[in-house]
């Protein structure tokens, strides 16, 4: 083969690698080409970045809030923790920008084309060798000097020299160059690594370090790695020291020919370069040194070479604060980050953010670099960024191997509940990015899932929501916190069981409570069926309990005083305000003996109430303090209740106001209702008569919603009767008349009562009356009652089915307010730690581990049915056997989707059940196939 040919063949196959670079780079989904996505071909990828100092952070969407957010501080809704690029500027990102044969001769064929269309298939010609130098001359004669000249500059791209010559007797500019890259014939002899080209241009007075917009010839000699080019040129005087820099005044472009070499990774340029005495931290005016290059581009050769040469591996970027080992760390490139460390560089250098290399090697996801970074670096797998964000909440995103580093990190001591400064723990982010298999390995390595940011969102709901797959961790990890010693293993001569209750003592010092009230918050109160659960509440419950019955105490001395107090004011009121008379006075009397009260013991009384009245409001205050926020506090009823009975005490205190007046009867009244309704509340809240207030709540709740869908028939009725009676004093008024109906309701009124009785001899509506009370009979008393009963009916069934289960949670939640209030008050350090002794099961952390033995009947501090259920599941586990620690129905996501499934709309519930319908036909369609089949299968055999 000819040595035309081979340059032709050579040049296609550079230009199919080019063509497949550009493709690649317009496919990739990033702004910037990630070091792993860059070329490694021989073809020059020119690097430099675009700077803008004083350029506006732009937000691109604000679709999650994300930016309002931040601005705000506070928890932002992000599915991603984000990581600024190592060197670029937050204001001014970089871009690359890939010049190679393709591009050059395209832009030449373009200006030729402007200048003049029909020149361009000559230059097609000359490429193709279809061109003489005779006919060249003959046909460049006669056109105009800038055809000659962009002719002149594509002979140079093509290695054409005796095309130069020619054109170079026409008159060409030697100078020439190109409007966008800035190339003259030289740059373009010296790209295409064409010694004669360059050496003809040299000859003809090309000046060699002539820069018109961005390079010197040196450097796109060393764009191709043109070794002897670029030693011809050095040796007629261009230079290694010099800085370009383009004339564009927006935009400021500077570096060195070393920088051009690095970029374009030509080794042989870069050793020649150097070995010319070229500067060995030459510097752009960003900081950006060839060192810094060659770790981000992955180029090991570069980085040996540059660090043999005695180049300062710790070398930072002004802007970003980056290090080269924070960008081969960024780029994953181990080797780099090996030699990096092997040369001395400081493996936990923190840049502008505080993010030190191991943060970068994390959200590369690169396996290697974080082992070689916590292996031979010795990085700190805690250490914080300028957010509070450690490597492990870079690495659980949504990368394939990213539980590999996960697991890495926590292996050599990464803290698995550290929060930034939003308050998201990597159990958080690694949820957030619906990566179940990191929040499982967080799980079981001891992370939180009850913890909570800024903005309220607890881990175990993102868990929820995003990867409920998950969820069957949390109740291995319960089950494996019940082992069994068996006496023939052990030297006991009894069965032990042993109780680790670490997992719900994690954040001890706001509470032990928190775990297992988190997952009532989020729906996932099933947990509490399992046996370490149960455990747990019944030595809490032992340990609290005091604390409730000193509160039940107080406040039911408070209402005994509040009681008698109001009886006795009211008749302080009758005797002295308004009716003057004592006989009648003492005879309306609830307590007739209390006439004789006299003002001394009146004082007393309302001292008494007033002394319990304050330290009631000391204790709500204190409970107030420990609550979220007051939105959330007043959504209780009986705070409400309760506070007004606090002001009621006050406001109905006749030493208050020197007087007692009408007004504070009705207050006085609605005060005694509520104290005693809150009393039944409080009563309420004991495991063992919970079940019965809660039934009575529950059947509140049915006829608030009965009374209001039926409340048009009522009205309608109230109406009428007042129509039909207006003689009687009950219907006068339809407010009146309103509450005559409800007593109908309840057949309170006999029917000769209303209509036969007194009957005056003017009342015409005696037939209508009649037919009026008898369609009240059957559509209210009857009809609505019975259904208002069997709704009730129902209600009670279902609570009685889950009565276990709300028992657990109503103690839970009693037990979670009473510490709540304990540990979050303004009570003295004293005070508050004799609270902690007496109310937490472990307040110094340690002593989280309960020996029980459940085959011994004297064993007493725990339930037996605890006991017993603690037992089977330690036995099955020890056994290799499946027993359930909590009820198949009762598993969380299952749970979940039987919720979701009920609040699904009329048509979409009709969807599903059809297709459900048809997975039934088609999974018994698929039984009867078989079973055909087994029979064919046995009448071949009987053929055979």
């Amino acid at each position: 083969m000819k040595r035309g040919d081979e340059e032709k063949c050579a040049q296609s196959q550079e230009e199919r690698n080019v063509e497949a670079t550009e493709s690649a780079r317009a496919n990739s989904e990033c702004t910037l080409i990630t070091p792993k996505s860059r070329s490694s071909l021989p073809v020059i990828v020119a690097w430099w970045r675009n700077y803008h100092k004083d350029a506006p952070l732009k937000v691109e969407s604000d679709e999650d809030g994300i930016y309002q957010s931040i601005k705000e501080r506070h928890s932002p809704p992000a599915e991603e923790i984000e990581l600024s690029s190592s060197t670029e500027n937050v204001a001014s990102p970089s871009y690359p920008v890939q010049i190679s044969r393709h591009t050059l001769k395209k832009k030449i064929l373009e200006f030729m084309k402007s200048t003049n269309a029909g020149s361009v298939h000559y230059l097609e010609e000359i490429e193709n060798g279809k061109m003489t130098v005779e006919s060249l001359e003959q046909i460049f004669s006669a056109s105009s000097m800038i055809e000659r000249n962009i002719t002149f500059l594509w002979a140079a791209l093509n290695r054409r020299v005796d095309f130069l010559e020619s054109l170079y007797k026409c008159g060409v500019d030697i100078h020439f160059s190109e409007p966008t890259e800035g190339f003259t014939a030289l740059h373009l002899g010296a790209f295409s690594d064409s010694v004669d080209c360059t050496l003809f241009l040299i000859s003809c007075g090309a000046d060699v370090n002539f820069t018109p917009h961005k390079y010197t010839p040196l450097e796109t000699a060393c764009f191709h790695n043109s070794f002897k080019v670029a030693k011809l040129l050095l040796d007629n005087g261009a230079t290694v020291h010099v800085t370009r820099k383009s004339q564009n005044k927006e935009k400021t472009h500077y570096g060195t020919p070393l920088h051009s070499a690095v970029t374009a990774n030509a080794i042989e340029c870069v050793k020649l370069l150097l070995a010319e005495g070229a500067e060995i931290n030459p510097e752009e005016s960003t900081g950006v040194s060839p060192l810094h290059i060659a770790a981000e581009m992955g180029y090991l050769q570069c980085v040996n070479i540059l660090l043999n040469h005695g180049c300062d591996p710790d070398l930072t970027l002004p802007d970003t604060g980056s290090t080269a080992l924070h960008l081969a760390a960024e780029g994953g490139f181990s080797e780099c980050i090996s030699l990096l460390l092997h040369k001395g560089t400081n493996a936990n250098a923190r840049n502008n953010k505080g993010q030190t290399p191991l943060h970068f090697a994390a959200h590369a996801h690169s396996v290697d670099c974080v082992e070689i970074l916590l292996r031979k670096g010795g990085c700190d797998p805690n250490s914080e960024d300028n957010d509070k964000r450690t490597p492990l909440h870079s690495a659980v995103g949504r990368a394939l191997n990213s539980s590999e580093i996960t697991d890495l990190l926590i292996t050599y001591g990464a803290c698995v509940n550290g929060g930034d400064i939003f308050g998201y723990t990597p159990l958080h982010v690694a949820a957030l990015n619906e990566n179940t298999k990191c929040v499982q390995i967080l799980i079981n390595n001891g992370a939180d899932v009850s913890v909570k940011t800024k903005g309220g969102n607890s881990a175990l709901g993102i868990i929820v929501r995003k990867t409920p797959l998950a969820l069957p961790t949390l109740y291995r990890k319960l089950d494996t916190a019940i082992v069994m010693h068996d006496p023939e293993v052990s030297s006991s001569k009894e069965v032990i069981l042993k109780l680790d209750f670490r997992i719900f003592l994690q954040r001890s010092h706001k509470g032990e409570m928190t775990f297992l009230k988190t997952f009532i918050d989020e729906g996932q109160k099933e947990i509490l069926e399992h046996p370490l659960c149960q455990a747990f509440l019944h030595i809490k419950w032992e340990k609290i309990r005091k604390y409730y019955i000193a509160r039940l105490a107080l406040y039911g001395v408070l209402v005994l005083c509040l009681t008698g107090y109001v009886f006795t004011a009211l008749y302080s009121n009758c005797k002295e305000n308004v009716y003057k008379n004592f006989i009648l006075c003492q005879n309306s009397s609830i307590f007739p003996t209390s006439t004789q009260n006299t003002p001394n013991e009146m004082k007393i009384e309302w001292s008494l109430l007033t002394f319990f009245t304050i330290c009631e409001a000391v204790r709500k205050i204190c409970a107030y303090v420990g609550c979220s926020n007051f939105k959330r506090y007043m959504c209780h009823i009986d705070n409400i209740m309760e506070w007004f009975v606090l002001i009621s005490n006050i406001l109905i205190s006749y030493l208050f106001f020197n007087e007692n007046d009408n007004w504070q009867s009705h207050i006085a009244a609605f005060a005694v209702l509520f104290a005693w309704v809150n009393l039944m509340l409080l009563l309420g809240q004991l495991p063992v008569l919970g079940s019965y207030i809660a039934m009575y709540i529950k059947v509140q709740k049915e006829f608030l919603k009965i009374f209001i869908a039926y409340a048009c028939l009522l009205i309608g009725f109230t109406l009428s009767f007042c129509v039909i009676f207006p003689a009687k004093s009950n219907f006068k008024s339809p407010v009146y008349s309103f509450i005559q109906v409800i007593a109908l309701m309840i057949g309170s009124v006999e029917y000769e009562d209303l209509i036969l009785e007194d009957k005056p001899p003017e009342f015409m509506l005696e037939a209508s009356a009649h037919i009026m009370f008898l369609i009240f009979m059957l559509f209210v008393t009857i009809i609505m009652m019975n259904l208002l009963v069997g709704i009730a009916v129902r209600d009670i069934q279902g609570l009685q089915k889950t009565a276990g289960l709300s028992r657990l949670v109503r103690q839970t939640k009693l037990i979670y307010g009473i510490e709540l209030s304990l540990l979050n008050s303004w009570l003295p350090n004293y005070i508050l730690k004799l609270v902690c002794r007496t109310a937490l099961i472990s307040p110094s952390g340690y002593r989280v581990v309960l020996h029980v033995k459940p085959l011994n009947h004297q064993e007493k501090r725990l339930p037996k049915d605890v006991l017993k259920d603690a037992y089977e599941l330690a036995k099955s586990r020890k056994c290799g056997t499946n027993f359930p620690s909590v009820k198949p129905q009762g598993l969380s996501f299952i749970r979940n989707e039987q919720n979701s499934a009920s609040q699904l709309l009329p048509g979409e519930s009709t969807q599903i059940q059809k297709l459900q319908t048809e997975v039934e036909k088609g999974n018994k369609a698929i039984v009867k196939l078989k079973e055909e089949i087994q029979e064919l299968k046995s009448i071949l055999r009987g053929m055979k």
